[in-house]
């Protein structure tokens, strides 16, 4: 039964802990107190839990990546925004990782990101 839930290895760096956490990403000084692993997982469901939308800050498309179906970015753009084209347009932008930032008491940080999904079928 366990291979007919279509299981998978998901393996992330410490960059996602902060992205879920969002201290210094977007809610800055304020702690999300989520658990990493939990999010991914359920980013991993064709359903997600509305749970995730409400610790991540914003709403999330399942199928973030669309037709290419690459399941590692569709957690990482779920993490970095998903439906919020605001907060995409923040990790885009040269000027917030910029010393003109440092000026701020909690700068706009974002640490290496690594998401790996495996299937196991």
């Amino acid at each position: 039964s366990l291979w007919e839930s279509k299981p998978v290895v998901t393996l992330f760096s410490d960059g996602v802990d902060l992205l879920v956490d969002g201290y210094v990403v977007f809610r800055r000084g304020t702690s999300s107190h989520a658990d990493p692993c939990d999010v991914v997982a359920k980013l991993l469901q064709d359903d997600v839990d509305g749970s995730v939308e409400e610790t991540l800050g914003h709403g999330v498309c399942t199928h973030w990546s669309g037709s290419e179906a690459n399941r590692a970015l569709d957690v990482l753009g779920n993490l970095i925004g998903g439906t919020n084209t605001e907060r995409l347009e923040m990790m885009l932008d040269q000027d917030l990782f910029s010393n003109a930032n440092k000026e701020s008491s909690l700068p706009f940080y974002v640490d290496d990101v690594a998401i790996i999904v495996c299937p196991l079928v």
